[in-house]
């Protein structure tokens, strides 16, 4: 009899311990999964925030006159007939100056 409460206790320690470990696995793969979604939710706002701005610049470009706009602000394309003005700030424009030596 006393045998047996022994085994008895000893298979319900035994069971403890595999209960225990199983719990302390799933807290663990329970913080990792918690990580992993955090990281992919800020991945998809950061996603969601290009496809947003990539999707305006479609909208932009859709008309020929925007990219007409474009394609002269960057490349300075001009169209026949059409003259380019270039400004110049005046902080890098620099005034010719003589340098020489007196008589």
């Amino acid at each position: 009899m006393r045998d047996s409460k022994i085994v008895r206790f000893v298979v319900l320690g035994v069971l403890v311990a595999l209960v225990a470990g199983a719990l302390y696995n799933l807290k663990k793969n329970k913080k990792d999964f918690e990580e992993q979604a955090a990281t992919l939710k800020a991945d998809l706002e950061a996603l969601t925030a290009e496809n947003k701005d990539v999707t305006q610049k479609l909208q932009y470009f859709e008309k020929p006159e925007n990219r007409i706009k474009e394609l002269k602000s960057q490349f300075n394309y001009k169209e026949e007939g059409e003259h380019v003005i270039m400004i110049v700030p005046e902080s890098s424009a620099t005034p010719a100056t003589a340098t020489g030596t007196a008589n």
